[in-house]
């Protein structure tokens, strides 16, 4: 029973409409690691001094190098923060992929449907939604 559940799940990956839905959750978490990497980056560069003057040494140029370094935490971040920020992108569209596997693989569990229409993204504006087909 487990093995074909598994099997039907890595088979309806392959589905235009939930590879969409996995792409969509892939893109929207590179593009907010790509977002916070950027706001790191330029945050260092507004807050940390051009440079700071020690005894003995003299003055050292630190703006520039503490900003461009920053990008060494792209990734760690990728690392520690792929996994929560994918499972959330992914709770967001778990409605969508619930409604097509109950087309594909249960289809007379139809009369169950009618509860659909709670989740998150029935919840916005018909202007704000985009299309299920």
């Amino acid at each position: 029973m487990m093995f074909r559940a598994l099997t039907l799940a890595w088979g309806d990956l392959l589905r235009p409409r939930i590879f969409g839905v996995v792409l969509l959750g892939v893109l929207l978490t590179i593009a907010l690691l790509v977002a916070l990497q950027t706001g790191a980056f330029w945050a260092i560069r507004w807050l940390a001094p051009e440079s700071i003057t020690l005894p003995l040494v003299g003055t050292i140029p630190i703006g520039g190098t503490l900003s461009w370094g920053s990008l060494a935490l792209f990734p760690l971040m990728g690392f520690f923060l792929m996994a929560p920020v994918a499972a959330a992108f992914s709770g967001l569209f778990a409605e969508r992929v619930a409604e097509i596997v109950e087309e594909v693989h249960y289809p007379s569990a139809a009369a169950c449907r009618s509860i659909s229409g709670t989740g998150f993204w029935n919840r916005w504006p018909s202007w704000a939604r985009r299309s299920r087909s």
